[in-house]
């Protein structure tokens, strides 16, 4: 059958379900807005699928060493990446403050 050429098995059952739902012809009812729809958002969600996912297996990254290992240069330099919400312009800024944990002297 020519209607049913290019499609998968799901797209398949689908038209086919589509077709005597609405009681017409398969050609009509893989033409039908309804089954456009629906195929473009299924094959939508294969390729979403299909692309990859980051591992949880990763090793773990500089940045992601646990606080107490890193270094104070490292712990500087993290503090000054974070960017905190300005209530004011509704906007992401970069911080220009370091805690006062880094300004004690060493005991």
């Amino acid at each position: 059958m020519a209607t049913l050429s290019g499609l998968n098995s799901d797209e398949r059952q689908r038209l086919i379900k589509e077709s005597a739902i609405q009681e017409t012809s398969l050609g009509e009812a893989r033409k039908s807005k309804d089954f456009k729809l629906w195929r473009s958002s299924y094959r939508a969600e294969l390729e979403k699928e299909k692309s990859p996912t980051p591992s949880t297996k990763q090793s773990i990254s500089e940045a992601e060493k646990p606080w107490d290992t890193k270094t104070e240069k490292e712990k500087v330099e993290w503090i000054r990446g974070i960017r905190i919400l300005n209530k004011k312009t509704g906007k992401y800024e970069q911080t220009k403050f370091l805690p006062r944990v880094f300004y004690q002297p060493k005991e």
